[in-house]
């Protein structure tokens, strides 16, 4: 599935092509994929301009003029390119959108999980999956994730993978920041001691920062908009690598399965520790202010 990085590319290489362009006609070509939130009506599609592409977590946003947005959840398998008309499509093209300067955009996605949602900028901002989003990694200092994960009980793998405590993190991404922190990703999350926060926030930093300017991963479907597969894979440190070396110190990477999803570590970086006492947050005193 994209994740941050991925969708991050895609943002960047789609804003200045579509920016200030119109959208002068959408069209779905599978029932379901495309959908119409928030009383909008799109059939007929009436020409719109581009006015921003932007992200939020793993989801692609464009903004339209008239207050109109369009949210692309892009899933497992789904894909946006920018063709010429002539070059035949894909299979599993299921929503084209004719782009005024004689370009295609085109959302193909082969498992359908993937959806294309037109609605009002003030509709989309208050769905709860918006609404319920964590921050953007980029965003978080350590005092902040401190205290996000102190509310958190699990294992920090589990945890870090849930949108509401940070946005846009998926499995690949947290395997390789847990590496490049030293933390084993059944760590329990409310146990991190202060240095150990830290030093997951630089590592959450450093892994998304060289991902994004690699132009993300590529497992098996995914692609950029100009079909370019991304590079942070050969860079993967654990994610992957199962039974090979580690990068770091030689030690094979293990893969188990935590909260159902596989998680690979190397277990001479990423030591499992002792059982520790829980952080403690502040209490508000008893029986009001003194």
């Amino acid at each position: 599935m994209p994740e941050l990085p991925e969708v991050e590319n895609v943002a960047r290489e789609l804003r200045p092509a579509l920016c200030g362009r119109r959208l002068l006609a959408l069209d779905c070509h599978f029932p379901g994929v495309l959908i119409a939130g928030g009383g909008v009506e799109i059939d007929p599609w009436r020409p719109r301009r581009v006015v921003a592409v932007h992200r939020r977590g793993k989801l692609l946003l464009l903004d339209l003029e008239g207050d109109l947005g369009m949210s692309v959840h892009l899933r497992m398998t789904g894909r946006l390119s920018l063709e010429d008309p002539s070059t035949p499509r894909r299979p599993h093209t299921h929503v084209t959108a004719a782009v005024d300067d004689g370009r295609e955009l085109r959302f193909v996605d082969p498992r359908r999980f993937g959806r294309v949602e037109v609605a009002t900028r003030q509709h989309r901002a208050g769905t709860p999956f918006l609404r319920s989003l964590g921050p953007e990694p980029q965003d978080l200092d350590a005092d902040a994730l401190a205290a996000r994960l102190a509310a958190r009980r699990g294992p920090v793998k589990s945890v870090l993978l849930d949108q509401r405590l940070v946005a846009g993190l998926g499995n690949i991404y947290v395997d390789e920041i847990l590496h490049r922190a030293g933390l084993h990703p059944r760590l329990e999350a409310d146990r991190l001691l202060a240095p150990e926060i830290v030093g997951l926030v630089e590592a959450m930093r450093a892994v998304l920062d060289e991902a994004i300017e690699s132009g993300g991963s590529t497992i098996r479907d995914y692609r950029s908009p100009d079909g370019r597969a991304g590079e942070f894979t050969a860079r993967h440190r654990v994610f992957g690598r199962a039974g090979e070396p580690c990068l770091v110190c030689g030690t094979p990477v293990r893969k188990v399965r935590l909260s159902g999803r596989g998680t690979h570590f190397c277990p001479q970086c990423q030591p499992r520790r002792r059982r520790r006492p829980r952080r403690r947050t502040a209490r508000r005193p008893r029986g009001g202010t003194p």
